[in-house]
């Protein structure tokens, strides 16, 4: 999930940003048939941004989501300005986590440990309205997760988005998105959509 505005911060401006997140997801129970667990998983973590304007219309940052992964990302804004009421954006992540990932499901039965995906390239595109202090946001995304240890990666393809609203005064922004995710892998049958709520802050050292 991202949840952020299409607006960049302009150069050598700089920015901080932290959310909460929570998400519920298919559980595999053997990777190598495909079946899954009639449960959801439920996955709460937090993230924290520092981004830098290194252009004009262009953002780089550094994410930590707590507490198993970090990455880089950065956005271009390609359409309005920093006082117009529409501004539209396009971006790019690159996530890892740490070690061998998180486990977050054990089925004893079948002897298999279902883990975080190692790396994740995201590609989103960030649409926003402004109604100054409110303004919403709309960021579609695509997805893809590169892991080798597992033999179904290559097929774990996510495309979705977040929708959400945010209130700003001065320095502070306060926001809330909802998401829905689906998976492109045709394995994952009926159990694909995937759901998430997040909140978030943002400060900006205008």
């Amino acid at each position: 999930m991202k949840m952020e505005s299409a607006r960049s911060l302009g150069k050598n401006k700089i920015g901080f940003a932290g959310g909460f997140y929570y998400n519920r997801f298919p559980i595999p129970v053997d990777s190598l048939t495909s079946d899954y667990d009639r449960r959801n998983q439920s996955q709460v973590y937090f993230d924290f941004d520092f981004r830098l304007g290194v252009l004009k219309n262009l953002d780089i940052g550094i994410k930590y989501k707590f507490p198993f992964s970090s990455g880089i990302d950065t956005k271009y804004q390609f359409i309005g300005t920093k006082q117009s009421r529409i501004a539209l954006a396009i971006g790019a992540s690159v996530i890892r986590s740490f070690g061998d990932g998180i486990s977050v499901y054990k089925n004893d039965t079948d002897n298999q440990d279902f883990k975080l995906p190692k790396n994740i390239i995201t590609i989103p595109l960030l649409f926003s309205y402004y109604n100054n202090p409110f303004h919403s946001f709309f960021v579609p995304q695509y997805s893809i997760i590169l892991d080798k240890s597992r033999s179904d990666a290559e097929k774990h393809q996510f495309i979705g988005g977040t929708f959400g609203w945010a209130i700003r005064n001065n320095h502070v922004e306060f926001k809330a998105g909802i998401s829905y995710f689906e998976s492109l892998n045709t394995t994952f049958h009926n159990k694909r959509h995937l759901f998430g709520m997040s909140l978030g802050y943002s400060y900006f050292f205008d």
